[in-house]
């Protein structure tokens, strides 16, 4: 008897008609880089949330070429806490503090882990390296300053979604080459992962090229303000996935939305990782869309997945203090 196959998960009905009304706003391809930026604010930026965290605190992280804004969220637990290093997404154009600020509360509710929000520079004005520069500079400042903030310097992790999924895979791996502060974590939300790859190499871009809210379009016209010059496509800080090695780099959790363009290359980084050796877990929600982390007071299934990826992340950072690395 032959076995049925079994039937596509919709998308989820509200992420639909959100990508219903959507379609009648200007594409972020369509526009200037900072008439997108402020469509993406309102957008974006009103997404609330309900998490509880302790304190709040805006601070100025010095940087390669100048002071980076960064947001800190303190977790309601008491006693040093570990610290993860959050890189919005964007599409390394577009948001900021102001429109990942529910996800890094709820991130930290869920974790117990302290969430620097770190507001790196955007391309096309900074194009690459700008923005690897900054997270590492990030990094090796939260290294030092934790305690002042009454965290664990060696309990660090790195994470963030999308073009920020990418800046945290690629801080994992230059903290490793660069002998950097020791990670113990990097969590990757719909990640960035292959430039090189975009539009041809994956399934999923052929699936989900529009309609579904991240357009092949609009993630082309990412890529190329951030990677100016194709030579750049393939280097390792800029595509993780096509990096000549992946051992050593901290334990991964690494989620995808079965409605994305960069499902399938998400989900091959996950299973290079694991082939390398890194303790890796995968998790794919297939009636989800790209971006669904800002929508999950409405979406179930999208706090789930977060709350999900805090269990994890406060699990991977539970262990006991070790030194940390010299950064």
């Amino acid at each position: 008897m032959m076995a049925r196959k079994s039937k596509p998960v919709a998308l989820d009905p509200w992420l639909a008609e959100l990508v219903r009304l959507a379609q009648a706003q200007p594409a972020p391809h369509t526009l200037p880089p900072a008439a997108a930026r402020e469509l993406a604010a309102q957008r974006y930026g009103a997404a609330a949330t309900a998490a509880c965290v302790r304190l709040v605190l805006d601070v100025a992280i010095p940087g390669p070429a100048g002071d980076l804004p960064a947001r800190i969220y303190l977790p309601e637990s008491s006693g040093p806490c570990p610290v993860t290093l959050y890189f919005h997404g964007g599409g390394f154009v577009l948001m900021g503090l102001q429109t990942h600020d529910g996800i890094c509360r709820r991130l930290c509710e869920t974790s117990g882990s302290c969430i620097v929000s770190v507001d790196y520079r955007l391309a096309p004005e900074n194009p690459f390296p700008a923005a690897i520069d900054d997270a590492m500079a990030a990094l090796r400042w939260a290294l030092r300053e934790a305690r002042a903030f009454g965290a664990d310097p060696g309990r660090l992790a790195v994470a963030g979604d999308s073009a920020g999924g990418n800046l945290a895979a690629v801080t994992a791996l230059r903290s490793r080459d660069q002998a950097g502060p020791a990670l113990r974590a990097q969590l990757l939300f719909y990640p960035v992962v292959d430039c090189a790859g975009c539009g041809v190499a994956w399934q999923s871009w052929s699936d989900h090229a529009k309609g579904v809210g991240l357009t092949a379009e609009t993630m082309l016209w990412f890529r190329d303000q951030y990677l100016p010059r194709q030579d750049q496509w393939s280097h390792p800080y800029a595509s993780p996935l096509r990096a000549p090695g992946l051992h050593g780099l901290p334990p991964a959790h690494v989620v995808t939305a079965g409605y994305d363009i960069l499902r399938d290359e998400g989900e091959a980084y996950a299973a290079a990782l694991a082939a390398a050796g890194v303790t890796t877990t995968l998790t794919r929600y297939p009636s989800l869309n790209h971006a669904f982390l800002h929508w999950t007071e409405h979406v179930p299934p999208a706090m789930e997945a977060l709350r999900q990826a805090g269990a994890w992340l406060r699990f991977a950072l539970a262990a006991p203090m070790a030194p940390a690395a010299k950064g």
